[in-house]
């Protein structure tokens, strides 16, 4: 199996499907994140093992089918290195974002007003400034761009590593959470905000989770692409 299908010309139905299933992915993996968040009261450890484990498993889920990019920041992390069209990126992002938005709000409708306290599982910062968030989510974010490309879009990886792609991606989700979480709100995914904001109406720094998982997504495409891709030995069976 392999994650993310090959660069070819898209047929309007190949693409719908693979939007419709960008949008059911990201419904789910924020339905299920948020879900925990207003749920465990704000617990850390507990909202990075539901986050990390949604997104292995709907990785999993929407691989064959649209690739499973699931984040904003890895729909133009692929578009930057040429391994996606603009008009797929446009149609996943606008799926992405409507599922995240979806799932928010179909939380909120399920769920009463004293679970709404923290903002429906929204991202804010921590005790730290603005500037500091966004290079917090840079990292991040670049760290999970980073582990999509080598585990699921290499062509020198092995199949046994292509096979296991969300695994490794899930985990680098669960982490990244645990390393910025109180600090920036470990988001790493702009959809994944968008969603609990719209059905918060909490905008605050809403900004960080766009600038700065665009930026470390874009900077981990372009690296791989440019500094590791073309310098690997071919892998040796």
């Amino acid at each position: 199996m392999e994650p993310y299908p090959e660069r070819r010309p898209e047929d309007l139905k190949a693409l719908l499907r693979a939007g419709v299933a960008e949008a059911m992915g990201v419904f789910l993996f924020v339905f299920t994140g948020c879900a925990t968040a207003i749920s465990c009261g704000g617990g850390l450890f507990p909202i990075a093992l539901a986050f990390g484990f949604a997104i292995m498993v709907l990785v999993f889920a929407t691989a064959d089918v649209s690739g499973g990019h699931l984040n904003p920041a890895v729909t133009v992390a692929f578009l930057v290195t040429q391994e996606c069209s603009f008009v797929k990126a446009i149609v996943y992002i606008v799926c992405q974002c409507a599922g995240a938005i979806l799932g928010a709000l179909y939380l909120q409708a399920l769920t009463p007003a004293a679970y709404h306290k923290t903002n429906m599982g929204a991202n804010d910062i921590g005790d730290i400034s603005v500037a500091q968030a966004i290079f917090c989510e840079v990292l991040a974010t670049f760290t999970l761009v980073l582990s999509v490309f080598a585990n699921a879009v290499d062509p020198q990886k092995s199949p046994i590593q292509g096979n296991i792609a969300p695994i490794p991606i899930g985990f680098t989700v669960v982490l990244g959470i645990l390393a910025t979480g109180n600090l920036s709100g470990g988001s790493m995914n702009p959809a994944r905000s968008l969603g609990p904001a719209v059905a918060a109406s909490h905008w605050h720094v809403h900004y960080v989770y766009w600038i700065g998982p665009m930026i470390g997504g874009i900077c981990a495409g372009l690296l791989w692409k440019y500094g590791f891709i073309v310098r690997k030995e071919p892998f040796e069976r």
